[in-house]
């Protein structure tokens, strides 16, 4: 059970990379990360409603703004913009660097001890991602350096988010703690999106856009957190982070067979060194693992936003 519910999360993840794809080519990307943010940030209020008080503090507030600003607007943001630009598949090996930003993030703060095997990880995955930088502009079927970029930015920007969040996150409801940084990300993102979204022609999308949007809203987002939530209170860090390096590869399935892309030797070389390098890195830092929080039967660890 705890094995076909660790697909189906990481399913779940990999379908958004398709959906935020197709949504990219029919809206503007502050456009849709707005909408996406504010429909998610309803439905979190929705859940966590009556689940007690978050017990956040006042001198807290900032740091807490901060945090929305690096694992909800950043994110999100970089991570739509960036699959305008490139493919699933590139996306989705790009945002493998995660763990590996954290690694580098928490040596430089203090925050871990830094080891031989944590840096061999590193390297193996940075020729990973050098791989794929140096596959992009030739690979076509929409992969751009640009756009690469894009997308290891996003992966920073959630990397910095999980280094800061070890130490305010913790001992706090995940669902509360989710939905009121889902909110802020909302302000932060509608300082700069809510024109988009005001310009944006909603009412001339068609079915299949509204049907992907959907779906990013409800099953990429929403569905895949809540049983993201189930397995983290379930299963070893050691199996998630095991499974984790999977969804690159269901994304490369999914979108090659799909005629989204077409399969390479880079490609597979990228995903093969990036992978190797995340499972060594992870193995030597418990800091580089999916989430800043411990399970618990009723506090489980929030999870990467799937923007």
């Amino acid at each position: 059970m705890i094995v076909l519910a660790l697909l189906a999360v990481q399913t779940l993840f990999a379908v958004s990379y398709l959906a935020t794809r197709e949504i990219a080519t029919a809206v503007d990307p502050w456009a849709w990360a707005w909408m996406r943010s504010a429909a998610a940030s309803l439905i979190l209020a929705l859940l966590a409603m009556g689940r007690g008080p978050l017990g956040l503090r006042r001198s807290e507030s900032v740091r807490w703004a901060v945090l929305a600003l690096l694992g909800v607007s950043c994110n999100q943001f970089f991570f739509i913009w960036g699959l305008a630009h490139t493919t699933p598949s590139h996306a989705g090996i790009a945002n493998l660097a995660i763990p590996i930003h954290t690694y580098i993030l928490a040596c430089l703060f203090g925050r871990e001890k830094a080891s031989w095997g944590g840096w061999i990880g590193v390297l193996l995955s940075a020729g990973g991602v050098a791989a794929l930088l140096l596959s992009g502009p030739s690979a076509g079927d929409g992969a751009t350096l640009g756009g690469d970029l894009l997308v290891l930015t996003n992966a920073l920007s959630y990397a910095g988010f999980l280094v800061l969040a070890r130490d305010h996150i913790p001992g706090r409801d995940a669902i509360r703690s989710t939905s009121l940084l889902s909110i802020l990300g909302l302000a932060w993102i509608s300082l700069a999106a809510a024109p988009a979204a005001a310009r944006q022609d909603w009412t001339g999308l068609g079915g299949s856009t509204w049907a992907w949007c959907g779906y990013a809203v409800v099953g990429g987002t929403v569905g895949a957190y809540l049983l993201n939530l189930w397995v983290l209170a379930r299963a070893p860090a050691s199996l998630v982070a095991v499974f984790i390096c999977l969804q690159p590869m269901i994304v490369s399935l999914l979108s090659v067979g799909l005629g989204y892309e077409k399969a390479g030797a880079a490609l597979a070389v990228s995903m093969s060194l990036t992978i190797t390098g995340v499972l060594v890195t992870t193995s030597c830092a418990r800091v580089a693992r999916a989430a800043p929080v411990r399970a618990a039967p009723v506090r489980a660890e929030p999870v990467q936003p799937p923007a």
